[in-house]
């Protein structure tokens, strides 16, 4: 129209003018082509999963109308086949995706009957989830659904000749779709969704991580033969104290756990060793095998500690009493000494009052009493405890 009108006539701003006299002309402006479009605007990424639901019908396709609502954050699909699409029908669909899936805080959708009806609102108020509608016959408002519409519809397109019920192919596409890699986060819906993927036929073929663990545990066993031992075996027990046999005879007691036993040494007094710290042996218990760790007093101060007042008293005069009867039978052997050369009764109190300063704890223990030994480190207290016995 511009080109013609400057062929005959021209005046001051005619352009203007020209667009002036298109845009007043009624015919024109209803039969015009569309504008162009906007640009496009994105939705506001939701700060967890199931925070904004995209939900959306499809259908009539393959006979049967489709209820779809995608995640926002995961995009998560959920589809339920649906036979009628009445709100009433629409709202028991929504709950029960509810129960499963949780109560989200937003839901877009489009101006379907089924969605603006008084009782989908209300169903939504009583939950408190915010609704939020698309322009009319703008399907692009509510993308995230229309577009996941078009790939379902595609795979199920593409499996019409496959066995199964529609039903069974909606549930393989869904499986093969929340574990693959979406184009817009590069991760999965589920693995977003639920923080792993969902396991699958080809999951099934890797080796379990149990299989594995089990495997190197074996490996790192350093012989084939097992060693268990009974209780009642003739054993040899491994000995760390200075100056001593590196193995002395015992017998098996008890077992206190898959390889830890405990083993008597002496009558009364038992030690608890790993099965490496014990060698099968045709040794039996020596009667007159004298323990001389101070292990042995101060597992008994030990014990003392958690037994009641009366037990405590017997225990330290006890105690106390075979102190006095290793003085009583050092003295005597001063004595007998001292007999023979005043020298050497001189030399032998000199002992005595070496021995006694060094505090050592060397005490047979008699048959009676019941010690457990116990090689850990036990408190100060407990030290002091003992040096007050050895005084």
């Amino acid at each position: 129209m511009k080109s013609v009108a400057r062929n005959h006539v021209w005046w001051k701003n005619i352009d203007e003018d020209l667009d002036s006299l298109v845009k007043s002309c009624g015919g024109c402006a209803r039969n015009k082509s569309s504008s162009t479009e906007a640009p496009i605007h994105p939705w506001e990424f939701p700060k967890k999963p199931w925070s904004r639901v995209h939900i959306d019908f499809a259908g009539p396709f393959q006979g049967h109308m489709y209820f779809v609502a995608v995640d926002a954050y995961s995009k998560w699909p959920v589809v339920k086949i649906m036979h009628k699409t009445t709100a009433t029908h629409t709202v028991e669909v929504l709950r029960a995706i509810f129960a499963n899936c949780g109560i989200c805080d937003e839901i877009v959708c489009d101006n379907g009957p089924q969605f603006v009806s008084d009782e989908f609102r209300s169903f939504l108020v009583k939950n408190c989830v915010k609704v939020r509608y698309s322009a009319p016959y703008h399907p692009k408002t509510n993308g995230l659904a229309e577009r996941f519409v078009q790939s379902m519809k595609q795979a199920l397109r593409a499996a019409k000749n496959d066995q199964g019920t529609v039903q069974t192919k909606l549930s393989r596409f869904l499986l093969a779709y929340r574990n693959a890699e979406h184009q817009t986060t590069r991760t999965s819906p589920a693995s977003l969704f639920y923080g792993r993927n969902l396991s699958t036929r080809l999951d099934k073929m890797k080796p379990s991580l149990e299989k594995r663990v089990e495997s190197q545990q074996s490996a790192m066993r350093r012989s084939t033969r097992d060693r268990n031992f009974d209780i009642g075996d003739n054993v040899t027990v491994r000995d760390y104290k200075k100056d001593q046999d590196k193995w002395i005879p015992g017998t098996i007691s008890s077992r206190t756990g898959p390889v830890s036993y405990r083993v008597e040494i002496a009558p009364g007094v038992t030690w608890r060793r790993h099965a490496d710290q014990i060698r099968s042996s045709n040794l039996g218990l020596s009667s007159d095998h004298s323990v001389s760790d101070s292990s042995v007093v101060k597992a008994s101060i030990f014990e003392n500690d958690n037994k009641p007042v009366s037990e405590q008293s017997s225990s330290s005069q006890s105690s106390s009493s075979l102190s006095s009867c290793s003085q009583s039978s050092s003295s005597q052997s001063s004595c007998s000494q001292s007999s023979s050369s005043q020298s050497s009764c001189t030399q032998s109190s000199s002992s005595e009052t070496s021995v006694s300063d060094k505090r050592t704890s060397v005490v047979e223990v008699p048959k009676s009493e019941d010690i457990t030994i116990s090689e850990k480190r036990y408190p100060t207290r407990n030290r002091k405890k003992v040096e007050k016995l050895n005084l």
